[in-house]
């Protein structure tokens, strides 16, 4: 399955991909659930275009070397060897369905945010991502998740 970053040509690629997962979709790795996922899947997506309170807590090696590695060398993330912390990955706001819902929602608002060059939102372990950036960085993500699952 090739892993693209999140731009509207791909749009419905990840919504296609997105929409097979269903409530009972058995993972692969790791601990979260459908819900779960897509809840932590959202958190990343309104992150991206400025929504929440993102604590910055990357270092220089990270912004840089590791934000490479990340985006552009490794191209499937391993599955079960790192952790988000909780209040990345909080527990689901509500069922799957409505989950599943907010998280195709959030991708469309990315998706039609028109990117400010000179705007950059914060990613915990990232520091401050253009909308470019960002792209390059929730593709792998959402693949890596939806792998989890399988699809």
């Amino acid at each position: 399955m090739p892993i693209h970053p999140i731009e509207p040509t791909f749009e419905k690629h990840y919504i296609d991909r997105l929409l097979t997962l269903d409530e009972n979709s058995e993972r692969k790795f790791g601990t979260l659930t459908p819900a779960g996922m897509c809840r932590h899947m959202r958190t990343s997506f309104e992150a991206a275009v400025g929504i929440g309170n993102v604590k910055d807590i990357s270092t220089p090696v990270v912004r840089s070397v590791i934000f490479f590695l990340t985006t552009r060398v490794i191209k499937v993330w391993p599955g079960g060897k790192i952790k988000a912390p909780g209040y990345w990955a909080p527990a689901p706001d509500y069922d799957f369905q409505k989950e599943q819902q907010l998280l195709i929602e959030a991708i469309q608002v990315f998706l039609s945010h028109t990117p400010d060059p000179s705007k950059a939102n914060p990613h915990p372990l990232f520091g401050p991502l253009t909308h470019r950036q960002w792209e390059l960085l929730l593709g792998p993500h959402l693949h890596h998740h939806l792998r989890q699952f399988g699809i």
